[in-house]
C-alpha cells in the first residue's frame, strides 16, 4: 500500500533565474562520479553525501513551462508509461492488421462478383 503514496517527481519555484541555475549547478554531477562514488561510499565525501535524498541521487534538470505538461499523466512512473506505449502499439498494429485484411477481402469479393 506503501508504494502507491510514493513521490515519483517534484517540481521547485525559485525567485529568481539566478537562484535556478545555482542550484542546478549544485546538482549537477557527471555520470562517473556518481558512479564511482555508489560503488566506493566511503570514498564520498561529507559535500556530496548531505546531497543525497534517502541514499539516492537526485535527477535535477530544469522544467518545462507548467502550461505544457500533461497533467493527467505527471504521476504515471517510467514503467507505466511504457507498458502504456507498448499496449497502444500492439492495438494499433491489429487494427491496421485488420483494415489490411478487410480491403483484401473486399477487392478479391468484388474481382470475383465482377467474373
Amino acid at each position: 500500500m506503501e508504494k502507491d503514496n510514493q513521490a515519483v517527481c517534484a517540481m521547485v519555484t525559485f525567485r529568481s533565474m539566478e537562484g535556478s541555475q545555482r542550484a542546478l549547478n549544485e546538482f549537477k554531477f557527471p555520470v562517473l562520479t556518481k558512479w564511482f562514488y555508489t560503488v566506493c561510499k566511503c570514498c564520498m565525501p561529507e559535500s556530496k553525501k548531505k546531497k543525497l535524498f534517502h541514499g539516492k541521487w537526485l535527477r535535477v534538470r530544469p522544467a518545462v513551462d507548467p502550461e505544457l505538461l500533461l497533467w493527467e499523466k505527471f504521476g504515471l512512473t517510467r514503467k507505466q508509461k511504457c507498458l502504456r506505449t507498448t499496449l497502444y502499439l500492439i492495438y494499433m498494429i491489429i487494427l491496421m492488421l485488420c483494415s489490411f485484411y478487410i480491403i483484401v477481402y473486399l477487392e478479391n469479393y468484388c474481382n470475383e462478383k465482377e467474373e
